[in-house]
């Protein structure tokens, strides 16, 4: 009986110790706050066709070579980035995001992306997406983000 007596606080100890840790894990959603630069950018056409015939193509760039492609996403549901490319084109854009679960939406003026994602540890994140061509086909993109400090 005496042994119950002490075994029962243990357990209880124990078990408060497992959920305070739970809570204190961050959320997909608070992951996915910072700055980031893409470092790998990844596009698969696969037998695409926008209406002058199917093609098949496979880009593979590190935009940090040359250049760069820093995504700033911010806690209120907003995010900016800017890209330069190695031949000196500049592009930026800013707009909204939300994520749920393992999709990451990112909403531009013009439209919006689904991403699915997964963290490798707090400071990689990888994108992957599949959206399918106006007449046939499908494009496959990935993207690797790492963590930077702005």
């Amino acid at each position: 009986m005496r042994k119950l007596y002490v075994l029962g606080p243990l357990i209880l100890f124990i078990n408060l110790s497992c959920e305070d840790k739970k809570e204190d894990s961050p959320t997909p959603s608070e992951l996915i706050v910072g700055y980031w630069e893409v470092t790998e950018n990844v596009t698969h056409y696969k037998q695409c066709d926008y209406g002058d015939g199917p093609f098949e193509q496979y880009n593979n760039s590190n935009p940090s070579v040359g250049g760069y492609w820093n995504w700033l996403i911010n806690d209120d549901g907003t995010w900016s980035y800017q890209w330069l490319w190695s031949n000196g084109n500049f592009y930026q854009d800013t707009g909204t995001y939300h994520v749920t679960g393992d999709i990451f939406s990112i909403e531009y003026d013009t439209g919006s992306d689904i991403w699915y994602f997964e963290f490798n540890g707090e400071d990689i994140l990888n994108l992957s997406s599949e959206r399918d061509c106006s007449v046939s086909g499908t494009v496959l993109s990935t993207r690797k983000w790492e963590r930077k400090n702005p």
